[in-house]
This record gives C-alpha cells, structure tokens and sequence, in this order.
C-alpha cells in the first residue's frame, strides 16, 4: 500500500461541456444541502460519469450483479443507488495496510478489505458502487472494467478499504476474461470531495 504519490498531477485537464457545467451549477448546492448518498449520487456523480461516457466512449454499469470469485468473498450486486455489495477479499496487503490510517473503519461498520487486514467476520455492508469498462458496449458488461466508483456520504477514508477490494475484483475479472490491463482505477467520494487511486500488479496507490 502506497499512500505518499503524487498519482495524477501531469495529466492534462479535460474541458467540461457547457451541458455539465450547468447542471453542476443546478445541483451541487442542492445535493449538499440534502447531504445523502443517493442525492449526491444521483445529482452530482452520475452526470460528471455521464460525461465522461460521451468524452471517452466508455461505458458505465449499476443494478448488475458482479461476482468474481465466491471463494474469496469477491461477490455482490453492483447497485448505484440501493446497495448490497459485499466484496470481503482474502488478500495480503502486508503489514503495512494493518497500519494504514486510511483503512481505519467507524463503529459498527467493516469493508471487504478491512475485514481481509483485520480479520473481522462482515456485519454490514455499506457504500454505493458504480463500474466503467473500457468498451464501449452498454447493454451488457464487456472487458475490460477499467475503474470502480465507490460513493459514500461521510467521510472519504471510511471507503477506500471498500474501494480497493473492487478494483482487486475488476483485476481478476479481466484477467480472467484473457483482456488484462496494466492497472486499475478507483475512485471514492462524496459528491463535493474526491479521492483517486490504483491497483497497480499486487500493489494499491492512493493519491496524495
């Protein structure tokens, strides 16, 4: 687990459409006000995917069922707007992710990575995900999954354990399917604040 790179800072800025400029205008201050999942996820999150559908001719998924591996807890139905995921991994970050501050769960609450790090038996299953492949094909999920979006409506950090399992998920299944890609991307966020990362061979970076 890396936590101290500067991950995405030489990429070049991608201009907005004047479509999504007013939309986020409309919504942003609404969507705060109301302060959920759901109305960050619905008036914020989908329109800024929406446009990077019609930017990068990708295609994005919710409501579908994404199970990998039952074996290692890599299982679960991929809702955007009503959860019930569970991505418990079984994976060996090392001793590093056991220290990690970012993998710190609230009361009460426990996230397929943490639970792998820490070794606790799932309670709860929380958050709100949405998957982006590369094709550009929508009718039904094609290789190769190129990044998972974990919403949340508190704090950043509580998703990232989460985030991470996803993305360990969306690796198999594309090595599975014979269309691997160098890396992985994830994002966790709550509407207004964002936090980037990859899943880079065994190794997960999260941006400064």
């Amino acid at each position: 687990m890396v936590e101290n790179e500067d991950l995405f800072s030489e990429i070049k800025e991608a201009e907005i459409s004047e479509f999504l400029s007013t939309i986020l205008k409309q919504n942003v201050l609404l969507a705060l006000a109301i302060g959920k999942e759901k109305a960050c996820s619905e008036l914020i999150i989908i329109n800024l995917l929406l446009e990077i559908k019609n930017q990068f001719n990708v295609s994005f998924f919710s409501g579908i069922d994404f199970t990998v591996d039952k074996e290692k807890g890599l299982n679960g139905f991929c809702d955007f707007k009503y959860p019930a995921i569970n991505f418990q991994v079984s994976v060996d970050f090392g001793s590093e992710l056991k220290k990690s501050p970012f993998f710190s769960v609230p009361p009460g609450r426990t996230c397929g990575a943490c639970r792998a790090a820490y070794g606790r038996k799932s309670r709860k299953t929380f958050g709100q995900l949405l998957i982006i492949s590369k094709s550009p094909e929508q009718l039904f999920l094609d290789i190769p999954v190129l990044a998972v979006v974990e919403a949340k409506n508190e704090k950043i950090v509580s998703g990232l354990g989460q985030c991470v399992a996803e993305m360990i998920a969306a690796k198999i299944y594309n090595e599975r399917e014979g269309n691997a890609l160098p890396c992985i991307y994830g994002a966790v966020t709550t509407g207004h604040a964002w936090k980037f990362l990859k899943l880079e061979e065994d190794t997960a970076y999260i941006d400064i």
